[in-house]
C-alpha cells in the first residue's frame, strides 16, 4: 500500500483510539484551578482571566455546540473537546515521528517506521502529565495541538519549501499566542533554527556530497529572521493573533454576567496581554523555592517518560550521531528553558501544565531511540510494546479518575449546608468559581448569593449583574467601596486582588459589610462566612466573634444543617491518588482543615461527643492526606 494512504489510515486509527486512551481518565469534574473559570467563560463567550484566552474560548465555545448533541452536561461536552484537542495532537506527533524516521533512516521498511512512531506517541499521550490534562476542561490540551501542529508544518515547509505549510503554521503560532502565549513565547527564539538549510541534514545519512554546504555556510541566525520566508510567517501569524485579542477587545466591552478583567480600553487590554496580577509571581523571591520545586519537577519527568527515559537518552546519542544539532537545540534547550522558569517561580495550581510542551518536544527523542535500536537489533522492536503496557498500567494508577469528582462533592456539601435563601461570603476562589458555574450554567441554587470576601471576584460588574435585586439594596456601599478601591488601585476593581491598604478604604469596605448583613436580615437571609473570611472580618471588627456552625460554614445564625460535613464522607476526591500530586488541591485541604478546627471547638462548647469523635477522625484523615502531599510537593508547606 502507497505509504501515504498508510500513514494517513494509522493517523485516523491513532486518532480514535487516543481518544478511548483519554476517556478513561476523564472524572467530568471542574478541577481545583481554573476549570470551572474557563467551563463558565466558554459557556458565555466571555473574558477568562489574564491573558484572557481568546482562541481557547472562541474554538471551545463553537465545538461544544457540536459536542453538546450528544453529551449529557456542559462539563461532559468540555471534558470531549480536551480529550479531541489532545487526540489531533497526537496525530500531528506520529506525522511528525514517522516524517522524520522516514527522512533520517531511509534504510528502515514502511512498517517498522509506523510501528515505532505510534508506540513512541501512545508513550507521549500516556505519560502522567499529557493524560492528566488531556482529561480537564482546561486551555493545555490545545496548546499541545497548537505545538505539535507548528511542528509538523515547519517539518512540510522544510521538505516542500511550498509557502502553505507557512500559513498554516503561522495560524497554530496565533493560536498558541492567543491561549498560552507565555509557552509559545518562550519557543519564539527557536523558530529560526528550522529554516536553515542544514536543520535536517546529514550529509552521510541522505546521500549529499560533502562540498554541497556553501549556502548552509552563508546562513546567520541573524539572516535567517531576515530572510522572506521567516518573515512571512511573522507577519502572517501577528495578523492573525491580533484577530483574536480584537475579538477580545470588543467582546470586553459588553455587560456579561461573568467577566474575568475588563480589556476594553488600550491599559487594561495591556495589563490583560502581560498576565494581569499574576505577572507578580514570576517576579516573587522566595528562599529556597528552587530546591523544593526540583524534586516535584524531576518526578513529573520520570512518569512522563517513565520507562521510555533509556530510549529517549538513546535519542539523544543517535540525533548526536547523526548530527542533527539544531533539532538537538530545539528539543533540549526548549525543555530546559521551560523548566528553568518553572522551578523558580512561587506557582501552585496548574504548575505542572507548563511541562507539556517541553515534553512533547523532548518526546521526539523518543522515536530516534527507538529506531537507533532497532537498527542495531530487529528484535527488540518487540521490547518496546511490553515497556508501553506496563507504562500504561502504572501510569493509570495516578490518572483514575474514580473518587475524583470535586464539583459534585463540593456542590453537595455546599447545598446541605446552606439554608435557603443564604448569603454567603467566602475567601475560597475554587467553591465561588465552581459554585458560579453551577448557578448560572445548570440552574443550580438559584436562592443563594454567593460573594467573594473581596466583594467583587474578578471584576465588580458580576455582582451587579448576577443578583441585581439584592444589588440595588447595597447599591450606594458598594458603590462607594468600589470607587474608593478603583481610585487608589485602578486594576484591582476589575480583576483578582484587593489591596486594602488604608483606613478610609477599610471603612469603606465595612460600611459595604455591614450593608449586606443589615440588608440580609431585613430580608430573613441567614449570612455564611468560611472560616478564612470569618477570621479576616472579626479582626478588623467587620463583624462579632461570636458565630454557630453550619456543615462547612460559619454561620451568623444558630443552625442545625450540614452535621454530615463533620464525616467529610461527601467529598470523593479526598480518598483519591489523584490528590496527592494535585498542587491546586493543598488550599482546598486547608479550608477544610481549618472549618474542622472551628467546628471542633464549636461542638467543645456544646460537650457533643459524637460530633467530635467525627471531627478527630476527620482530621487524622487529612492530616495523612497532607504528609504524603508533602513528601511529594514540599514546596506546599513552607515553614515561612
Amino acid at each position: 500500500m502507497n505509504f501515504k494512504i498508510t500513514t494517513a489510515l494509522f493517523a485516523l486509527f491513532f486518532f480514535v483510539v487516543s481518544i478511548i486512551i483519554f476517556s478513561f481518565a476523564n472524572s467530568l469534574s471542574l478541577g481545583f484551578a481554573d476549570g470551572a473559570e474557563f467551563a463558565l467563560v466558554c459557556k458565555l463567550r466571555s473574558v477568562a482571566h489574564a491573558p484572557g484566552f481568546p482562541a481557547y474560548v472562541l474554538f471551545t465555545n463553537f465545538l461544544s455546540k457540536i459536542t453538546d448533541l450528544f453529551t449529557t452536561t456542559y462539563i461532559q461536552s468540555l471534558v470531549f473537546i480536551s480529550n479531541f484537542y489532545a487526540a489531533l495532537s497526537c496525530v500531528f506527533l506520529f506525522l511528525i515521528s514517522t516524517f522524520l524516521i522516514k527522512k533520517c533512516y531511509p534504510q528502515l521498511s514502511n512498517t517498522y517506521v509506523m510501528v515505532i512512531s505510534a508506540i513512541s506517541t501512545f508513550a507521549f499521550a500516556t505519560g502522567v502529565t499529557v493524560w492528566h490534562w488531556s482529561t480537564m476542561v482546561e486551555v493545555y490540551s490545545l496548546q499541545m495541538l497548537t505545538f505539535a501542529g507548528l511542528i509538523f508544518c515547519l517539518l512540510q515547509y522544510i521538505n516542500s519549501k511550498n509557502y502553505t505549510p507557512l500559513y498554516v503554521a503561522a495560524f497554530f503560532i496565533s493560536v498558541a499566542i492567543a491561549n498560552h502565549h507565555l509557552t509559545m513565547v518562550l519557543f519564539l527564539p527557536f523558530l529560526p533554527l528550522f529554516f536553515f538549510n542544514n536543520f535536517l541534514k546529514n550529509d552521510e545519512v541522505i546521500g549529499v556530497k560533502k562540498n554541497a554546504t556553501t549556502i548552509d555556510k552563508k546562513q546567520t541566525y541573524f539572516n535567517v529572521v531576515l530572510s522572506k520566508p521567516f518573515i512571512l510567517l511573522g507577519v502572517s501569524a501577528i495578523f492573525f493573533a491580533i484577530v483574536f485579542y480584537a475579538w477580545l477587545f470588543f467582546r470586553a466591552a459588553d455587560n456579561i454576567v461573568f467577566k474575568f478583567g475588563n480589556p476594553d480600553n488600550a491599559s487594561r487590554l495591556w495589563y490583560h496581554l502581560i498576565g494581569g496580577s499574576w505577572i507578580g509571581q514570576t517576579k516573587k523571591e522566595v528562599h529556597g523555592i528552587v530546591a523544593m520545586r526540583i524534586p516535584y519537577f524531576s518526578y513529573l519527568f520520570f512518569y512522563q517518560f517513565l520507562l521510555f527515559i533509556p530510549v529517549l537518552i538513546v535519542g539523544l546519542v543517535a540525533l548526536t550521531k547523526l548530527k542533527l544539532n539544531k533539532l538537538i537545540i530545539v528539543l533540549v534547550v526548549y525543555f530546559l528553558v521551560v523548566f528553568i522558569y518553572q522551578i523558580r517561580i512561587d506557582q501552585f495550581a496548574d504548575t505542572d501544565a507548563y511541562m507539556l510542551f517541553p515534553f512533547l518536544v523532548m518526546s521526539l527523542c523518543i522515536p530516534f531511540g527507538m529506531a537507533y535500536l532497532v537498527q542495531k537489533n530487529k528484535y527488540l522492536l518487540y521490547v518496546m510494546p511490553i515497556l508501553l503496557l506496563a507504562q500504561i498500567t502504572i501510569n493509570y494508577k495516578k490518572v483514575n479518575p474514580n473518587n475524583f469528582e470535586i464539583s459534585r462533592s463540593l456542590m453537595k456539601v455546599l447545598d446541605y449546608s446552606t439554608p435557603k435563601n443564604a448569603v454567603i461570603i467566602v475567601s475560597d476562589w475554587t467553591l465561588v468559581s465552581q459554585f458560579y458555574y453551577y448557578q448560572i450554567v445548570e440552574g443550580f441554587r438559584p436562592d443563594i448569593i454567593m460573594m467573594n470576601y473581596d466583594l467583587k471576584f474578578c471584576n465588580y460588574k458580576n455582582f451587579q449583574l448576577m443578583y441585581p435585586a439584592f444589588y440595588k439594596k447595597i447599591q450606594e456601599p458598594y458603590n462607594t467601596f468600589v470607587n474608593a478601591l478603583g481610585a487608589t488601585h485602578p486594576q484591582d476593581i476589575y480583576n483578582t486582588g484587593c489591596n486594602i491598604d488604608s483606613d478610609f478604604l477599610l471603612k469603606t469596605y465595612s460600611n459595604c459589610i455591614t450593608k449586606i448583613i443589615e440588608t440580609s436580615k431585613q430580608e430573613n437571609r441567614p449570612v455564611l462566612y468560611d472560616p478564612k473570611t470569618f477570621v479576616f472580618l472579626t479582626q478588623y471588627n467587620v463583624i462579632r466573634p461570636d458565630a454557630f456552625v453550619s456543615g462547612c460554614f460559619v454561620s451568623a445564625q444558630k443552625s442545625e444543617m450540614g452535621k454530615q460535613f463533620l464525616k467529610l464522607a461527601d467529598l470523593d476526591f479526598l480518598n483519591s491518588d489523584r490528590m496527592l500530586h494535585e498542587p491546586a488541591a493543598a488550599d482546598k485541604l486547608s479550608d477544610i482543615g481549618a472549618m474542622l478546627d472551628f467546628s471542633s471547638k464549636y461542638y467543645t462548647a456544646y460537650n457533643d461527643s459524637i460530633a467530635l469523635n467525627n471531627i478527630n477522625q476527620s482530621l487524622d484523615k487529612l492530616y495523612s492526606i497532607r504528609t504524603k502531599m508533602k513528601k511529594n510537593m514540599k514546596f506546599l508547606y513552607r515553614d515561612n
